[in-house]
């Protein structure tokens, strides 16, 4: 399976066959175990260890990481060549792209390591056939899908006969394809639990991009929560607007800004704001934070805020605010492994879900008393 290489010593070239036969009983998608329990293992040293799998890497038989276990791409000395990804909006690459995006190419392209091709290509509304075929790509990360791409999706997986994965797309009750996305229940439980062990019980919730599956999950699981907090919620606390990729990006920010002043505006008048807000990104809490501020309303003492996502920017912000971190690196290993899996013919967890943990809790603070 593996090139014997010259110059290597003996302890080398044993090793470099004992991780080759581990490999091949393993099999595509499996975990590797760690660096030291490989050597271990096989009597060795990590300097050793290291050596052997930067070999497999460049084999494009085990994935690349940075430090992170690593996991089998294939065992058959074979390896695949090209894995298309496809972005759901060409038109917002700036706009919408920044760190999130990066981190996931990040992730899949240190995943596929320097033999495996991994061109990026936009998802457009009709038909990609085409340039999917050109790519000569043997299967399909798709990035953040939106709803309305749910006709495009299938078409593709009928029409191409080659596996396809979603990332931060699962449709749920319209899995077409199987997804690597967070844990986005998990994540809105750790929120709704840090504010209501502050105190907190008026909790509202902004989501400004509710036609992406993530964001619209982020917020049903807010409600379930909720529930199980045993807390009330009022129709007037929740801000939901879709993000309508059509439209020009510079649209979208002018509509979202005025949709965000004028919802806080109405509950500031009405003597109705929640002591705490929960946003379902970074951008959406940015611009929740803006418009408080104007209004005379500091954060976090008059109203809290929690948003899902953590780029670095963010502690860059004043005032910083709690947040709920998703490993967006991990997001995109993880779904080049599955996706490997898959063309390989292994089964894969339908949708495979990331932790997700509560960062900066002490930006968070308990509510004012009401006199």
């Amino acid at each position: 399976m593996q090139k014997q290489r010259a110059g290597r010593g003996e302890t080398y070239q044993r090793v470099n066959h004992e991780v080759a036969a581990l490999i091949t009983e393993l099999g595509p998608g499996a975990h590797l175990p760690t660096r030291s329990e490989l050597a271990d293992r096989f009597s060795t040293t990590r300097a050793t260890i290291d050596r052997v799998m930067q070999d497999f890497v460049r084999d494009g038989l085990v994935t690349g990481g940075r430090g992170r276990q690593r996991a089998v791409l294939s065992p058959t000395g074979c390896p695949i060549k090209t894995i298309g990804v496809l972005w759901n909006a060409p038109d917002r690459r700036t706009f919408m792209g920044g760190d999130y995006f990066l981190s996931l190419l990040y992730g899949i392209r240190t995943a596929a390591g320097p033999k495996m091709y991994v061109p990026v290509e936009p998802l457009q509304r009709g038909s990609c056939e085409e340039d999917i075929r050109k790519m000569g790509a043997q299967g399909l990360i798709v990035l953040r899908p939106d709803y309305c791409d749910l006709p495009t999706l299938a078409a593709l997986s009928n029409d191409l006969g080659i596996p396809i994965l979603t990332v931060a797309g699962s449709f749920r009750s319209k899995a077409i394809l199987p997804s690597v996305d967070s844990n986005n229940q998990q994540g809105m439980d750790l929120a709704v639990q840090h504010l209501v062990n502050l105190g907190h019980r008026h909790i509202g919730i902004a989501s400004v991009l509710a036609t992406h599956p993530d964001h619209f999950e982020r917020v049903e699981a807010c409600f379930q929560s909720l529930r199980e907090a045993q807390l009330s919620f009022l129709p007037d606390w929740l801000l939901i607007e879709p993000g309508i990729l059509s439209k020009p990006a510079e649209e979208l920010e002018y509509e979202w800004q005025a949709s965000i002043r004028a919802w806080l505006t109405r509950l500031i008048k009405t003597n109705r704001l929640p002591t705490a807000i929960i946003c379902t990104d970074f951008a959406t809490a940015v611009r929740v934070c803006t418009v408080l501020r104007e209004n005379g309303k500091s954060v976090p003492v008059d109203v809290s805020l929690i948003h899902y996502d953590d780029p670095p920017i963010a502690v860059t912000v004043q005032p910083q605010m709690t947040a709920i971190s998703q490993d967006v690196f991990e997001l995109g290993s993880r779904a080049l492994t599955h996706l490997v899996a898959q063309i390989q013919g292994v089964d894969v967890e339908r949708n495979s879900r990331v932790d997700m943990t509560l960062v900066r809790p002490e930006c968070s603070k308990p509510p004012r008393e009401v006199p």
